[in-house]
């Protein structure tokens, strides 16, 4: 086993932490897949307003690539398709109904073909960029994650002592992907995981943003020019290993309900893209709180839970403020601009890969992207900067800022 201790990081504490004891199962009418969450998929539709699906089923696929498919997570009906700008798949919404999911030969298909005719393979994602990885390439190296330090986070270690057997199972399999190694990046007290000369486990120390996919693989193997990282949730590898063993996708994960808003933070087991009302059905307190998908540094409001998100954050809702016009004329009022940044130690500590932090955040902040990129941008992705732009005040969102960036880098490549 490796250990590596990250000496930066900021201890973030909120009220409304879940226990590990008990895990709940709410009643989930509703779930919506977004388009946005599958970046570099340009969907084409398999399903249409009115159909019926099961667990599994093909739901739409890459137009550029018809390998890549993304599965239904529930059985149901598709009660909405809703197409965005670009004639984008904005979401889709399935209505949640009992029906026998759909079997799949796993002893007729290799790894990478199961992946994808599954639709698993979805959950992975190819660094730099942050695109759903091509089938056709094979990474440097791969990252699975199987700890969590954002406040409220579910312990992956809990997850992976109860399911052991498809966790191996899911771990051996996906060294078929790759020619380097496997990391398995875990905290300190996750059981032991099964080595080999491709699998080595990291036992990962310190402060928020310890266990980000940033932090872990800048860690322990920097991306490097030319090369392509792959990273995958010890959630997707142990629903990987169960599709191994049984035959059949289980679309269920294990997420946390954290924040002060909860009547009782609780750990519960729902349907990937299950609608937050359904979710927290009768757990909020009185009073007004913003329901988030995701941790609550780094969270946003949506009204399901988010692909790759594997917490819901109940948080205070701020009082609406009246923002005086900064000119006379109705039509001419313009929003206030953000604060200048103010270099100070937190926003130093809050970024986990080891890059000039403040001269990266201005390049940011003023769209130089040659500069952008000179001082680590396409090592990152927006999860690595929520840290940041909560240490900086929040005024600029940096992650939204740094995929600006990484768009022009790409497009440019």
């Amino acid at each position: 086993m490796i250990s590596k201790r990250f000496r930066r990081g900021l201890a973030i504490s909120i009220d409304g932490v879940p226990g590990a004891d008990t895990v709940v199962s709410p009643p989930v009418k509703h779930v919506t897949l977004y388009g946005a969450d599958y970046r570099g998929v340009h969907a084409n539709l398999s399903v249409a307003e009115g159909e019926r699906v099961s667990v599994g089923t093909t739901l739409f696929s890459d137009r550029s690539c018809p390998e890549i498919k993304v599965a239904s997570p529930v059985a149901g009906r598709i009660s909405e398709i809703v197409i965005g700008a670009r004639r984008r798949l904005a979401s889709m919404t399935i209505e949640v109904e009992a029906a026998v999911p759909i079997g799949f030969e796993t002893e007729r298909l290799n790894t990478k073909e199961l992946l994808c005719e599954s639709g698993l393979w979805a959950g992975m994602v190819a660094r730099p960029f942050g695109s759903v990885p091509d089938p056709s390439r094979r990474p440097t190296a791969l990252f699975v994650s199987a700890i969590d330090t954002a406040p409220g986070a579910p312990d992956p270690g809990r997850l992976i002592h109860e399911n052991d057997e498809n966790f191996a199972r899911g771990i051996e399999a996906l060294t078929n992907l790759t020619d380097g190694p496997v990391f398995v990046c875990v905290d300190q007290n996750t059981p032991n995981i099964p080595e080999n000369r491709r699998v080595h486990t990291v036992a990962i120390s310190g402060l928020h943003p310890a266990g980000t996919f940033g932090t872990l693989i800048d860690l322990v193997h920097p991306l490097h020019s030319g090369g392509e990282i792959w990273q995958i949730h010890a959630q997707d590898v142990i629903a990987f290993g169960h599709l191994l063993t049984t035959g059949y996708v289980s679309g269920e994960r294990i997420v946390g309900q954290c924040g002060p808003g909860l009547k009782v933070p609780q750990l519960v087991q729902v349907p990937m893209g299950a609608h937050l009302v359904d979710m927290l059905a009768d757990n909020v307190a009185d009073g007004r709180w913003k329901a988030m998908s995701g941790p609550p540094v780094g969270g946003f409001e949506s009204a399901a839970l988010r692909r790759n998100h594997f917490q819901v954050s109940v948080l205070p809702r701020p009082e609406p403020t009246a923002v005086r016009p900064r000119r006379w004329l109705p039509g001419n009022t313009k929003p206030p601009n953000p604060d200048a940044l103010i270099p100070n130690r937190a926003v130093d500590l809050a970024l986990g890969p080891d890059v000039p932090v403040v001269p990266l955040l201005r390049a940011l902040s003023v769209g130089d992207v040659e500069t952008a990129d000179r001082l680590g941008a396409r090592s990152l992705l927006e999860e690595d900067m929520a840290l940041v732009t909560y240490a900086a005040g929040g005024q600029q969102d940096f992650g939204m800022l740094l995929r600006r960036v990484l768009d022009q880098i790409e497009e440019a490549a």
